[in-house]
C-alpha cells in the first residue's frame, strides 16, 4: 500500500533534526519528493545528507523561496507523473509523521463504503499541538478543512478542483483549498489514530509558541513575525470574498478566528504596533487585490 503514496515536502531554512524526522516517513510512503525553497547553505548541506541516506529521494533546489503554494505545486505535479501513486502526502519540513500515520489513514478509507470512498477528496491526520491532540475521538468523522501538512489528498483532487493558489504565497493555502473541496461536493475525512507532530514557528527563536490562559481556557500564543500577520489577514480576506455565498458558516468561523488571533496578539505578543501595521497593510492590499510575495 505505500506503494501508492507519494510525499511532497517543501523545506525553507530547516533544522538538522529534519533528516531525523524524515526516517519514520521513508517507511511509510513509496516516493519521497523535496522541494527545496532557496534555502541558506546550512540546508543544503543538510539536504545533501539526506540524500546519501535516502537515495531514492527526489530533491528539487529552487534559487529563490517561490512561496509554499507554489512549491507544492512543483511537487504535486512531479508526483501526478508517477502511475503509481494515487495518494500525495504534503508536509511541512517541520513535521513528524507519527508511527504507522499513513497505514492507519489508507486502512481507514480502505474500511469505508464505494460510495463514501468516491466523494473523499483529502484525509487528513490528527496533528499533535505543545496543547496535545487536537481531536479527542477514535471513530474517523468528515471535517471543515485540514491543515496543509498531514493531508493525504487523492490524486485526481487535483484533476478535478486544481492546485493551490499560488499567488496566497504563504498562509491560508489550505483554508482555500478545503473550502473548494467542498465547493465541488467532495469531503475532507479526519482519521483520528493517526498522529502528525504539527510543530510551529520553532526554528526563529523569537517566534516559540506559548500557552497562556484565557478566562480559564489554554490557548497557543503563536508570537509570530509580523511579516507573517500581513498574509494571514490578506489571505483571509481573499479567501472570505470568494466563498460566503457558498460556505458563509465557514467564512464566518473564519472571520472569528481571526478576531481571536488579533485579541491574543494584543493580549501576550511584543512588536504589537507592527503587527497591527502589517494587518492593515494586509488588509489594504487586498481590498486592491494585490497578492503574491510581500515586497520589502
Amino acid at each position: 500500500m505505500k506503494s501508492s503514496v507519494c510525499a511532497v515536502i517543501v523545506t525553507y531554512n530547516t533544522d538538522k533534526e529534519f533528516i531525523q524526522r524524515l526516517q519514520s516517513l521513508y517507511q511509510q510512503v513509496g516516493r519521497i519528493i523535496i522541494i527545496d525553497n532557496g534555502s541558506n547553505q546550512n540546508t543544503r548541506e543538510i539536504l545533501k545528507e539526506t540524500k546519501q541516506k535516502f537515495p531514492n529521494v527526489e530533491l528539487i533546489e529552487n534559487v529563490e523561496n517561490v512561496g509554499l503554494a507554489s512549491a507544492l505545486n512543483q511537487g504535486v505535479r512531479i508526483a501526478l507523473r508517477e502511475d503509481k501513486c494515487d495518494w500525495i502526502l504534503t508536509l511541512d519540513d517541520d513535521s513528524e509523521v507519527g508511527p504507522e500515520m499513513v497505514p492507519k489513514m489508507l486502512e481507514a478509507y480502505s474500511s469505508f463504503t464505494d460510495e463514501k470512498r468516491r466523494n473523499i477528496a483529502m484525509l487528513a491526520s490528527n496533528y499533535i499541538t505543545p496543547k496535545g491532540p487536537v481531536f479527542h475521538r477514535s471513530d474517523p468523522l468528515e471535517v471543515p478543512g485540514a491543515i496543509t501538512s498531514g493531508s493525504l489528498i487523492k490524486k485526481d483532487t487535483f484533476q478535478k478542483i486544481g492546485f493551490f493558489r499560488d499567488d496566497f504565497f504563504i498562509y491560508c493555502i489550505d483554508t482555500e483549498f478545503s473550502l473548494r473541496i467542498r465547493k465541488y461536493h467532495l469531503k475532507v475525512v479526519l482519521i483520528p489514530n493517526a498522529f502528525l507532530k504539527h510543530q510551529q514557528n520553532l526554528r526563529i527563536k523569537e517566534e516559540k509558541p506559548e500557552i497562556h490562559s484565557i478566562l480559564g481556557h489554554k490557548t497557543i500564543v503563536s508570537n509570530s513575525l509580523p511579516w507573517r500577520y500581513y498574509y494571514i489577514f490578506r489571505n483571509s480576506l481573499f479567501v472570505y470574498a470568494d466563498y460566503w455565498r457558498t460556505d458563509f458558516s465557514s467564512v464566518l468561523f473564519g472571520i472569528f478566528s481571526n478576531f481571536h488571533i488579533i485579541a491574543k496578539m494584543l493580549l501576550f505578543e511584543k512588536n504589537k504596533l507592527k503587527k497591527i501595521k502589517m494587518i492593515l497593510k494586509g488588509s489594504l492590499d487586498a481590498l486592491r487585490g494585490k497578492s503574491g510575495k510581500l515586497q520589502s
